[in-house]
């Protein structure tokens, strides 16, 4: 399955958030240098992603077979840990959660 575009930025490797931030900023130069005006609107993503329960959010996946080998809901994120890392150093560690 191919769920992200080639042109995703953001949570892929090699495509970070701060490359996203430049080709924005550029797009927006160019428009403004040839005479167009901007509109930009913000939507906190992380909110709305962190809101969908889990398990709801597992059940559509399994409908699309991203959860494959008789994996259910539960063990998928049974025991798992994430982690945000910094400049290679671990800033934060806790457990994965089904709400």
């Amino acid at each position: 399955y191919s769920l992200f575009s080639n042109r995703e930025l953001g949570f892929i490797n090699r495509r970070s958030m701060m490359l996203q931030l430049h080709h924005v900023l550029k797009m927006w130069s160019a428009s403004l240098y040839e005479g167009n005006s901007v509109a930009v609107a913000y939507v906190d993503f992380q909110k709305a992603f962190d809101a969908v329960p889990h398990r709801h959010l597992l059940h559509e996946l399994s409908k699309i077979s991203m959860l494959s080998n008789g994996a259910t809901h539960d063990k998928v994120l049974q025991n798992r840990s994430q982690c945000r890392n910094h400049k290679n150093i671990r800033e934060y560690k806790y457990l994965v959660w089904l709400v």
